[in-house]
């Protein structure tokens, strides 16, 4: 149960982006009437950076009901197992990581007094990925950039969605990307399993649709400001394990 003092008067500020490529761009978005099937393979949780103590990794069951409920919202039905096949054949593998990325190494002062962050370089690349920075943002000294780019000194939590081609992927060896959605949230003093829903949540009605953007959506009060949706019928869920896929791409 999370204890009302961790979010009283706590505004979470949510960043939500989908990234398109072109051929993502060609594809006709899915809606409840006329649905487009996916192969899920959870790659679950992942912790980027330095290790965090005492992190606790929410399971990942009830984590993949709500993606694929959200999911399912927006058009997108989860595939099922039918002997030796796929029924009904899927057109998107989609990929699901959530976790931590840990850029802050420590804090440091300078000669002036200034509290700096020093990086893990790599951590520090992935975080401005997560948060949706482009190369342009770097050389943009608007207060909105700004932001946006101080968003990524900060320690997050994230739920990333990866849409692939199936066909390409599972017949050819060949990775043909079609979408990234990605929904973060600073850690503050908070687990994983607080915020996951709020993600995604928010993150729903963005799934699979470029924002051009990152969207930056407040949500007063933590968990009891969140976005409400429907709750659509998901039977049952691919275990991944039981068709034996191919390591899945990286995002």
């Amino acid at each position: 149960m999370v204890h009302p003092a961790v979010f009283a008067g706590v505004i979470w500020e949510i960043n939500v982006n989908t990234v398109m490529t072109s051929a993502g761009r060609k594809l006709e978005h899915p809606t409840p009437d006329h649905p487009v099937y996916y192969y899920p393979h959870v790659v679950g949780y992942q912790e980027v950076g330095s290790i965090a103590a005492g992190n606790k990794i929410p399971p990942d069951g009830p984590l993949k009901h709500q993606l694929a409920e959200a999911l399912a919202s927006q058009g997108y039905l989860v595939t099922q197992v039918n002997g030796t096949k796929l029924d009904p054949p899927p057109s998107l593998l989609l990929v699901f990581r959530w976790g931590d990325i840990n850029s802050v190494i420590y804090d440091d002062v300078d000669d002036n007094g200034a509290r700096t962050h020093q990086h893990s370089e790599r951590a520090y690349q992935k975080e401005m990925l997560l948060v949706g920075v482009q190369e342009s943002d770097l050389l943009d000294d608007s207060m909105k950039k700004r932001d946006l780019r101080e968003s990524a000194d900060e320690n997050r939590y994230y739920v990333t969605i990866a849409a692939y081609d199936f066909a390409s992927f599972y017949t050819q060896h060949k990775t043909v990307l079609y979408w990234v959605s990605r929904m973060s949230i600073p850690k503050q003093d908070m687990d994983l399993e607080q915020v996951t829903t709020p993600l995604i949540n928010t993150g729903t009605p963005f799934l699979g649709r470029e924002t051009g953007e990152p969207k930056l959506i407040d949500l007063p009060n933590g968990p009891e400001g969140k976005v409400e949706l429907a709750k659509p019928e998901v039977k049952g869920y691919i275990d991944p394990a039981s068709t034996k896929p191919l390591a899945p791409p990286q995002h």
